[in-house]
């Protein structure tokens, strides 16, 4: 087991004992939404400057791309049939995991947050409307939308036996959802 830590500008991988693996001087600084590993050695990093994706291979750091075409702010991305949608710039975007090439992009998300289920993206807007979208590359499809909670929401809405979760500051709603 290895531990990743983003630094800065540098991201630094230790082993159990603490001794450094590798190092890598980002092409951002300071990200703040949780990078998303993408099995079996590829790393998804965002911040609101951009975004980039490293692959390991035998404690060595390639970089697969470096773009501006995700810039989370304090949003985790998720990763889907290699692509990886997220909150960019007030909007539900999806990008290529391959290259980071834009797919699509739609607004009206303020600082939302999105969870993966299934096939289906639960994305949250920060105004607390949540929409179910469908997880493809080809356009952004939406198939419903409901205002889920009132006041600003910044949480990623979770999902466990059919219901949706959804919180802010001051209050927290359950949803059962339609398969």
């Amino acid at each position: 087991m290895n531990i990743i830590f983003a630094n800065g500008p540098t991201l630094t991988s230790f082993n159990k004992a603490g001794e450094q693996l590798w190092s890598y001087s980002m092409p951002i600084q300071n990200p703040t939404a949780t990078p998303l590993f993408i099995a079996p050695n590829k790393i998804f990093i965002s911040s609101a400057r951009g975004c980039f994706m490293i692959k390991i291979m035998n404690n060595a750091v390639i970089e697969v791309f470096s773009e501006n075409s995700m810039r989370n702010t304090f949003s985790t991305s998720c990763y889907y049939n290699d692509h990886i949608y997220g909150i960019s710039s007030n909007g539900l975007r999806c990008i290529s995991a391959t290259d980071g090439e834009l797919k699509w992009k739609e607004k009206g998300f303020g600082l939302g947050s999105v969870s993966h289920v299934g096939n289906k993206l639960l994305a949250l807007t920060h105004k607390g409307e949540l929409k179910i979208v469908e997880a493809l590359p080809e356009q952004y499809t939406e198939i419903t939308s409901f205002q889920a909670i009132d006041g600003k929401s910044y949480t990623a809405p979770s999902y466990a036996d059919g219901k949706v979760f959804v919180r802010n500051l001051s209050e927290m709603a359950s949803y059962k959802l339609d398969e």
